[in-house]
């Protein structure tokens, strides 16, 4: 069936590495609120509430001590939080999952055969998994500023939903020299409706990579197509982005 795929052709961004050419496979790409039991004696069957969100990706890697590869992503072992995105395709409005986190472990384990593996959990830290769009065909490079075309817009199929603002998450590869500010604009219409910046839809000045962030806006409502922009003095900026428009009021 044409809308069946299968996991072929995906990427794994961490911590603005690239570590899908050094990964065998991913076990869990999961999350959600947990079940709270609310049954009481006057129901026939159980009833429940949604809690608290967790999440989190547990990834099987090959051993990658080449510089920028998986053993440098993973080996520090970093006691702040890492973003670690799943791009399902590379291709703008392709599925991609996002989660904020800790990386809890770095488990090697040598087969009878020779071959070497090792696991990582990222478990979410503040927030849950959270499933979302690709803004850019998997990794664009920007030699210097870019005002992205109208082409290589995200359509989100529908008008705004609401003031319920959306999340974005943005994994700088490496950049040449300066420094770069990745940002979101918005139109209604992808045409006679200018696109301008989303508010709160931007990373401010980066000068260092590799590096990642989940950045989301305030309630504000969000337009049908969205753009990736690049602006700042720099060179060679390689980078990629994934958005959330939020369909409901949602404390995220």
């Amino acid at each position: 069936m044409a809308g069946k795929s299968s996991g072929m052709g995906a990427a794994l961004w961490v911590a603005g590495y690239d570590v899908g050419a050094s990964t065998n496979s991913l076990s869990r790409i999961g999350g959600g609120p947990a079940a709270i039991d609310m049954t009481d004696i006057t129901q026939s069957a159980v009833s429940r509430l949604a809690g608290e969100r967790d999440g989190g990706m547990e990834i099987v890697s090959y051993w990658n001590p080449d510089a920028g590869g998986s053993h440098a992503a993973y080996s520090t072992l970093p006691t702040s939080d890492v973003v670690a995105t799943y791009a399902h395709t590379q291709a703008i409005g392709g599925p991609s999952a996002s989660v904020i986190g800790k990386q809890i472990n770095y488990d090697g384990n040598r087969t009878q055969d020779g071959g070497f593996l090792l696991n990582v959990q990222a478990l979410a830290n503040g927030y849950g998994l959270q499933w979302a769009f690709q803004a850019t065909a998997g990794r664009r490079v920007d030699a210097a500023a870019t005002s992205a075309a109208s082409v290589t817009a995200l359509d989100q199929l529908t008008a705004s939903p609401g003031a319920f603002g959306l999340v974005m998450w943005v994994h700088l590869f490496s950049l040449g020299s300066g420094s770069v500010t990745i940002k979101l604009q918005e139109s209604s219409d992808n045409g006679a409706d200018a696109y301008a910046d989303v508010v709160g839809a931007t990373t401010g000045a980066l000068a260092a990579a590799p590096t990642a962030l989940r950045i989301a806006t305030g309630a504000i409502a969000v337009e049908r197509y969205l753009k990736v922009v690049t602006t700042g003095t720099f060179t060679n900026a390689d980078f990629a982005v994934s958005v959330y428009r939020h369909r409901i009021a949602t404390v995220y």
